[in-house]
């Protein structure tokens, strides 16, 4: 399996809140000097605690005593929430209509009048209409998430690369019969004579990363 493309850096400022990274500031209030919580987030029946808003009737307890949850039952959401329909659970108005399914029934997606995404002339315009670096078309993996990238491509491989065999994705040759599967069709895997003797260490030169590099598992490097 290729080593991640992306080493992520995430810088997590105070007033961060992310859809997908949840960051549950929980602002513990001093009991002795108590200040209420900023308009942005929710205070929880305990008094000192204080999170996002966006974290009410989500179905998630943020709040140490729960009550985050506990008020959501036969309950209107908060103001800037959306109601979802057939579930008891409360979304940010801005995950409405943003193509993903964030309620669990559709509700949030009903009736929406998308936008039609146009890709960069640098990306890849995916069947499902997303968009991805172009240089990972015919790469041997699935980046768009429907194959799309991987269709009606020719591989030319080298001698020193295998060739998987529904895929055609070309993968250093050594990769072969290494107890991993590389290719995703596993035929990286097939036909090999593993040999169930003691496993041999096989200590391997490494050369050093330039600042700007990852090294990754199987010695390959990425700008």
């Amino acid at each position: 399996m290729k080593t991640s493309r992306f080493l992520l850096v995430a810088i997590l400022l105070s007033s961060v809140n992310s859809k997908y990274l949840r960051v549950t500031r929980n602002l513990i209030l001093d009991t002795n000097n108590q200040t209420a919580c900023p308009s942005e987030m929710f205070t929880c029946a305990s008094g000192y605690q204080c999170i996002f808003k966006d974290y009410v009737c989500d179905s998630e307890k943020d709040c140490s005593d729960g009550s985050d949850e506990e008020i959501c039952e036969n309950k209107n959401c908060i103001e800037g929430q959306f109601k979802c329909a057939n579930v008891n659970k409360c979304i940010s108005k801005t995950w409405v209509c943003d193509n993903e399914n964030d309620c669990g029934d559709m509700s949030d997606e009903i009736n929406c009048n998308y936008t039609v995404k146009t890709c960069n002339e640098n990306e890849y315009s995916c069947d499902n209409k997303k968009c991805i670096p172009v240089k990972w078309k015919c790469d041997g993996e699935d980046d768009c998430g429907d194959e799309s990238d991987e269709r009606n491509c020719t591989y030319v491989c080298s001698d020193n690369q295998f060739k998987c065999e529904i895929t055609g994705a070309c993968i250093p040759l050594q990769w072969k019969c290494d107890n991993e599967k590389d290719c995703t069709d596993g035929s990286d895997e097939k036909y090999c004579d593993y040999k169930e003797s003691s496993i041999v260490d096989i200590q391997t030169t490494q050369s050093d990363c330039n600042e700007n590099e990852l090294r990754c598992e199987k010695n390959y490097f990425f700008d």
